[in-house]
């Protein structure tokens, strides 16, 4: 299991977008989870392409959700984690 120290439930920042397919004109709903460089325990983890999901800091969720500008997260963004074998 790997977490956030502080943050028993978390978020990952994602983006989403809703969009008609030009074939079908059916309603697609797509959604992807954001990446940035891996921090150090998730380079062993991930040492191929050394990235990681962006988990959001407790004090950063609010302002994600209502659409803050995305250079206001300081990238590389880095919350402190821990792994643990359950």
């Amino acid at each position: 299991m790997i977490r956030p120290k502080d943050q028993e439930l978390f978020a990952f920042a994602g983006i989403y977008a809703s969009w008609k397919n030009p074939q079908n004109h059916e309603l697609v709903n797509s959604y992807s989870i954001l990446t940035t460089d891996a921090n150090e325990l998730m380079s062993e983890i991930h040492n191929s392409k050394k990235r990681m999901p962006i988990i959001l800091k407790k004090e950063d969720k609010e302002n994600w959700l209502s659409g803050a500008e995305v250079l206001n997260f300081a990238f590389p963004y880095t919350v402190d984690l821990e792994a643990k074998i359950i």
